[in-house]
This record gives C-alpha cells, structure tokens and sequence, in this order.
C-alpha cells in the first residue's frame, strides 16, 4: 500500500541521515556531551525506526515525545552555550587584566629606569662640574699671586698648563 510505500521511504532516508550522522562523528574528537547528544539521538532514530510497525496513532504520539526530546536537548545545548560563552568572557577579562598588570609593572619598572639613569648622569656631571670649578678656583689663585709679583711668563705658563686638562 502507499502508507508502507511512505514508510519505507521515510524509514531509508532516516537511516541515511543516522548513517552520515555515524560517519561525520568518526572525525570528531567525542566528550561526554557528545557521548550523551549522540546516544539521544540513536535512542530518537531507534524510535523512529520502530514507529514503521506502529499503527498511525501511536506514530503521532511517539513523534511528539521525539520532538520534546529534541527540543529537552536543543534547550540542554542552548543552556550549555550560554554557560561556555560565559565562562569565555571571564577568561577573557582575567587575561586582559593579566596584561594590563604586567604592562603597568613593566611601565613603573621602565620609569624607575630612567630615574636612575637620570640621577647617575646628574651625579657625573655635578661631579665634572665641581672638578672643573677647582680647576677655575685654583688657576685664579695662581694667576692672582702670579700677577701680584708681577711675572707674565708664569702666568701664561698656568694658562697653557690648565688648558690641557
């Protein structure tokens, strides 16, 4: 008849799909949600092809309890989302913070750098600065107790003396 004609039809297209189903599962490393989304839905396919022996009514009333188990799983799975993308954005955020961290660390340790290079440098050239103003201190000295005895040789000896250093 054509109600086991349909049947037959819907029965091999179903096992089709459960087939192609099987196979894309082989490349897919499984967890235990996979594990359990595929045993549901052998358990719904299972279903489906047994509904071919069952008179019309029944047909109908083990379609309604396949289709609230795939909406139960759909929801399961829409939940389990939810709670994924959730706890994505909180890793997200800790590592975000983790960088801001360490770049502020890296930021503070790079200033105190450069205040040390900079009071080091500071240190020098006070120290240049001193050393050069006893240079000036005593060559006036000299110059002043040399021009006080009034010899113009040594003073122009004093000054090609300090000049080189």
């Amino acid at each position: 008849s054509s109600g086991e004609v349909t049947r037959n039809a819907e029965r091999k297209a179903l096992l089709h799909n459960k087939r192609s189903w099987d196979s894309g599962l082989e490349d897919v490393q499984e967890d235990k949600d996979d594990v359990e989304e595929t045993s549901l839905f052998e358990a719904t396919m299972d279903q489906t092809d047994n509904d071919g022996e069952s008179d019309q009514n029944d047909k109908m009333v083990v379609s309604k309890k396949t289709h609230q188990r795939q909406v139960a799983l759909l929801n399961h799975l829409q939940v389990q989302l939810k709670k994924e993308r959730a706890e994505n954005m909180l890793l997200e955020a800790r590592v975000r913070e983790e960088i801001c961290q360490e770049f502020t660390e890296l930021f503070s340790k790079m200033q105190n750098d450069y205040n040390e290079r900079l009071s080091r440098e500071r240190d020098i050239l006070e120290e240049r600065t001193e050393r050069r103003l006893e240079i000036f201190k005593n060559l006036i000295r000299n110059m002043s107790a040399a021009a006080s005895s009034g010899n113009a040789e040594t003073m122009v000896n004093l000054l090609d003396s300090r000049a080189s250093e």
